[in-house]
């Protein structure tokens, strides 16, 4: 399916991706296809989102990401962190 075909028929446009397998794999990939009735693009397109899905669960969100919802939840000065005048005394 080209990209113009897949936007036509409501799906996303998408990029192609060009990818070097060894003979077995591709029969595997291949086969696998025919067993499910599915396309080897569409296979390998699933097992990508699947792989990357458990990949981001292993390597999870950095700490500004993870506390995104809690910054800028306190009242203060706007500037707290820039502004060396709110440092003063700090430590002492």
């Amino acid at each position: 399916m080209t990209q113009s075909d897949s936007t036509a028929r409501g799906l996303p446009a998408a990029k192609t991706l060009s990818v070097k397998l060894s003979l077995d794999v591709e029969n595997a990939l291949a086969a696998a296809a025919r067993r499910r009735g599915v396309s080897r693009s569409f296979l390998v397109r699933e097992a990508l989102i699947a792989y990357l899905d458990r990949d981001h669960e292993r390597n999870p969100k950095r700490f500004g990401e993870l506390a995104a919802d809690l910054i800028g939840c306190c009242p203060g000065p706007e500037d707290l962190s820039t502004n060396p005048e709110h440092m003063k005394g700090f430590g002492s």
